[in-house]
């Protein structure tokens, strides 16, 4: 794990983030130009970007980010922290049609209602949508707890869903302490982390850095 900020911003021309561990601008995507990827760090045998470890960053900026990630870390590891909510998963899905050549809302449920009829027999998926934006709802259940937490939506830096499904200051009323879930996201931009501005924050990294 990388425990540090990063940015493109390497050579500080902006002198804001600590770019303590610096980001590499490791693929270049048509249309897109050089992307940034922590993956670069990862990919350590063959001249190839696959990666041959897993690695991943806490975007920690100060000592408080550092005891945050320490604590939570310790968290998912305490025993005492399972429970009941262990077997329950989280399946949120869009329910506005995206653009051409992207899977539109029946198509996401299907996706959702598949991966559930993958889990075990014990465990019971709670299925949520974003039709009439009831985040108030979703932030409600979650703080129940859940074993892990699967999102099919559009995305973008600081919300996830075509409706504002889940916005990044969302993220901090989530008070469910040591019922913590391991969230997966099938978005858009939703994990950038290579801003150099101090007051930049995507929702990935307010999930991460996110007490509770």
């Amino acid at each position: 794990m990388i425990l540090a900020d990063g940015s493109y911003d390497n050579n500080n021309h902006f002198s804001s983030v600590p770019n303590d561990i610096p980001v590499a601008f490791y693929y270049d995507v048509t249309g897109y130009g050089m992307i940034c990827s922590d993956n670069y760090y990862s990919a350590i045998s063959g001249n190839d970007p696959i990666e041959d470890i897993s690695i991943s960053r806490f975007p920690a900026r100060n000592e408080i980010d550092i005891n945050t990630a320490i604590e939570k870390a310790s968290k998912y590891l305490d025993w005492r922290n399972t429970g009941i909510h262990d077997l329950r998963v989280i399946l949120a899905y869009d329910t506005t049609a995206p653009g051409p050549g992207l899977p539109d809302y029946l198509e996401s449920k299907y996706q959702s209602y598949k991966l559930a009829s993958m889990l075990p027999e014990y465990m019971y998926p709670e299925f949520m949508a974003n039709k009439h934006d009831l985040n108030g709802e979703f932030i409600t259940q979650l703080g129940y707890g859940a074993s892990f937490m699967t999102i099919m939506a559009h995305g973008a830096e600081q919300s996830i869903g075509s409706q504002l499904f889940i916005r990044l200051t969302d993220v901090y009323r989530m008070y469910n302490m040591e019922r913590l879930p391991f969230v997966d996201v099938y978005s858009c931009v939703t994990a950038n982390f290579d801003r150099p501005n101090s007051d930049s924050m995507s929702i990935g990294e307010a999930f991460v850095s996110s007490p509770y």
